[in-house]
């Protein structure tokens, strides 16, 4: 994960999926498929077919921003619960 101004991404490794990556960073209860879609568009050079199964090893996607938390948790930031006797 990288950050630049506003701007965060990815650097995308071998064997790097992008429903993995987008389920990492906004969790499972996000609207998966419409992040898919719009990461694609967001980042055509990294897709060079349109499909997520064409994305390459190497190149930086941007992710979209969720600050708001609209898309669930925010910035890849995991719940933590503590039990205390």
């Amino acid at each position: 994960l990288w950050a630049h101004g506003d701007e965060a991404g990815y650097l995308v490794r071998p064997g790097d999926t992008l429903s993995r990556i987008l389920i990492d960073r906004f969790g499972h209860d996000a609207p998966i498929e419409q992040l898919i879609n719009q990461v694609i568009q967001d980042n055509q050079q990294a897709f060079p077919n349109g499909q997520a199964r064409s994305m390459q090893a190497g190149r930086r996607i941007k992710l979209p921003d969720d600050r708001s938390g609209r898309y669930g948790r925010s910035g890849g930031v995991r719940d933590e619960i503590y039990f205390f006797n």
